[in-house]
């Protein structure tokens, strides 16, 4: 069984792996000049990326603190197969817009666009859309040497090492969130102590209580 510490733990580790990545993909857009066009949205639009709820639970616990979980698993399950809970489009066609948790967003929204996997030769390829990947090899050979690339299959051993049973399978993005907010939302009164039945905002949604096995 998950204790709420160990829930606690993870946000944490996974806050530190998140943090690396993001000074691999500084590192790699500062020596390339590659980065997204402005205000795209596309791969968000789609919500054709797998993502597993490990990589959603910092966020999960971030918006239990903010007393926003139900709102975000409600509209959730609403969108269960469509686009990310979290896009924000601005353009009817919802190819521009942006996160509305930017630094909260799973591993695989991090490296999408930046990372890179090593084929069955070995060879290192890119993990991005179509207009990245045409920006990308334009690139001399010169230009590409020794970049520091942000490996995609390394950071994720990292996270499915960390609770296998939440980070070895990926869902579309809204099924992995809700399965994060549930997982979370089981512990919430014993992970955050202060946030008890009554003074939480949302007591009366979430009721956590003893008689649900989940000491308040």
């Amino acid at each position: 069984m998950v204790s709420s510490s160990f829930i606690d733990f993870l946000s944490k580790e996974l806050f530190a792996i998140y943090e690396e990545i993001d000074e691999k993909v500084r590192q790699f857009k500062e020596k390339t000049d590659l980065k997204c066009k402005r205000d795209c949205g596309e791969c968000c639009a789609k919500g054709k990326v797998g993502i597993s709820p490990l990589e959603f639970i910092p966020c999960a616990v971030e918006l239990f603190k903010r007393g926003e979980l139900q709102k975000y698993y409600e509209k959730a399950k609403k969108r269960e197969y469509g686009i990310c809970s979290f896009y924000v489009p601005y353009t009817l066609d919802m190819k521009k817009g942006y996160c509305s948790i930017y630094h909260l967003r799973p591993a695989t929204c991090r490296l999408y666009g930046f990372g890179f996997k090593k084929n069955k030769y070995g060879v290192y390829e890119p993990v991005m859309c179509d207009y990245l990947k045409s920006e990308f090899l334009k690139l001399s050979p010169l230009e590409k040497e020794d970049l520091p690339l942000p490996d995609y299959d390394s950071v994720m051993v990292r996270i499915i090492s960390l609770y296998p049973p939440l980070g070895s399978k990926t869902l579309k993005p809204n099924l992995a969130l809700i399965t994060a907010l549930e997982k979370v939302r089981s512990f919430s009164f014993s992970l955050f102590p202060h946030y008890d039945n009554e003074s939480h905002p949302n007591h009366e949604k979430y009721g956590q209580n003893e008689e649900n096995g989940v000491k308040g």
